[in-house]
């Protein structure tokens, strides 16, 4: 049960940086403030960690594990951002990188 829980907060995390990176929520947050002059996104949902934090919370209460292990996974579930997100950045350098060496190689 323990490891499904740690698996699914992982996902939480991966999924979650994914949409940030994107620019899903920058996108929507300039989109709000546009449509309504001077408001913004709250700061839990502009913040990775933050969001990852909030969501994993919520995550353990609607499974009914909410306990202070699972409390302190989701607080280490949101620290893991500071490594998921520079590890998904050099990913995407990475592939770009080959996508450019296979452009100059066609051409």
């Amino acid at each position: 049960m323990l490891i499904t829980t740690l698996t699914n907060l992982l996902l939480i995390n991966i999924i979650m940086t994914l949409i940030h990176e994107s620019g899903f929520i920058e996108n929507v947050d300039d989109w709000i403030s546009g449509k309504y002059k001077f408001h913004h996104l709250p700061y839990p949902v502009r913040c990775l960690l933050c969001g990852v934090n909030w969501l994993s919370i919520f995550y353990v209460i609607i499974t009914g594990q909410l306990s202070l292990l699972t409390l302190m996974l989701c607080l280490l579930n949101a620290h893991l951002t500071q490594i998921t997100q520079p590890l998904f950045r050099f990913i995407m350098n990475a592939l770009l990188k080959v996508v450019e060496l296979l452009n100059r190689l066609v051409d």
